[in-house]
């Protein structure tokens, strides 16, 4: 699920991936690229097949007035393409409109730049001369086009497949959160069935601990309710700590909690709700009474892991870790990619999370 978050970031208002700004770009690279080829042609005699003689201080305000009628030429030529193309599903008549309007655009943008470069020149004052070396120019810039109405195409398919990436990853992040706030919604009346299970024992019994136990209750359903899709370890903690007060209201000092924490993992991030589920799940399926104290102990090994454990000492009527333990596995490799480990041998069992040092976002 981070991998998809990290790519729809990443894709993230993409929908135009050309604008001004590359457009421009664009249109520098092309007309640097036209214009060395040029400068060299000119070089080898390029200039005397147009009856021009220059020095080189004039070769040199050739080249960069040249560069700048062909930025300026290709930027709105790119610009026009990309405006054309962004906004409306690229059909036949599409394609022929953008054609003609790039030629058209040619056609009057180029003499006119050839009229200033010839200026410039101080070229011979002849029609041929001007026509040979405005046609040159008109040439040039038509294959440019050519090649602008190509680049755009390839660069339309792109923006094409980025949309439909970005459809896709937005899709598949919605079934992965409602499939995920499907699963986090079912222990909540899980939890509250149990709890209201231990409420019923108390009613009757001890009015105060049941009061006692309603107001607990409250604030610990409260965080249930209002958990996100992660929390840090020492949040869980401090849950688990609360909830455990409502298991003694009940059980007295027949339950205890040990727990060892290495304040190192305190900001490490961890499934709301799954350390709460597991003491649930021992209390649960297991013998507590003044006669045989049940223990839980809450350690956390070497490994970036934390783990529940306590000695097996199974009710006769308990069934399996039913949804519970499953619902917390499948949490688990859907918000992480990690799995927890399930372990019963030597007479305990135990449950070892996975702790998280962040969710790469």
């Amino acid at each position: 699920m981070s991998e998809n978050i990290k790519g729809i970031r990443h894709l993230k208002n993409k929908t135009i991936p050309f604008g001004k700004k590359q457009a421009f770009y664009a249109s520098i690279f092309i007309s640097l690229l036209i214009n060395i080829l040029l400068f060299l042609g000119l070089l080898f005699g390029g200039s005397r097949r147009m009856d021009v003689d220059m020095q080189w201080n004039e070769y040199i305000s050739f080249f960069f007035w040249h560069l700048g009628s062909n930025i300026t030429l290709f930027y709105f030529l790119l610009r026009f393409n990309f405006r054309a193309i962004k906004k409306k599903q690229f059909t036949g008549s599409r394609a022929i409109y953008v054609f003609l309007g790039t030629i058209f655009i040619c056609i009057v943008a180029s003499p006119v730049f050839s009229g200033m470069q010839w200026i410039l020149l101080g070229g011979e004052k002849n029609n041929d001369s001007f026509i040979k070396f405005a046609s040159f120019n008109m040439c040039e810039d038509l294959v440019v086009a050519v090649i602008v109405i190509m680049t755009s195409r390839i660069m339309n398919l792109y923006l094409k497949r980025e949309q439909t990436i970005l459809a896709n990853q937005k899709l598949m992040q919605e079934n992965i959160r409602v499939k995920y706030e499907s699963l986090k919604n079912q222990l909540n009346p899980h939890f509250l069935f149990n709890s209201l299970n231990t409420l019923n024992g108390l009613v009757g019994v001890d009015d105060d601990k049941a009061h006692e136990y309603i107001d607990n209750l409250s604030s610990v359903f409260r965080y249930t309710l209002h958990s996100k899709s992660v929390c840090t370890l020492e949040q869980e903690m401090e849950f688990v700590n609360a909830y455990f007060s409502l298991l003694q209201i009940r059980y007295g000092e027949s339950l205890r909690l040990c727990t060892d924490i290495d304040t190192k993992y305190l900001k490490y991030e961890i499934i709301p709700v799954s350390l709460q589920l597991l003491v649930e799940n021992t209390v649960k399926h297991n013998i507590v009474s003044h006669s045989d104290p049940l223990t839980i102990f809450i350690e956390f090994p070497s490994d970036n892991t934390v783990v529940v454990r306590n000695k097996i000492n199974r009710k006769r009527d308990a069934s399996g870790g039913g949804v519970g333990l499953a619902n917390l596995a499948e949490r688990y490799l859907m918000m992480f990619g990690r799995t927890i480990d399930i372990n019963e041998s030597d007479g305990e069992f135990s449950v070892s999370l996975p702790l998280i040092k962040r969710l790469p976002l």
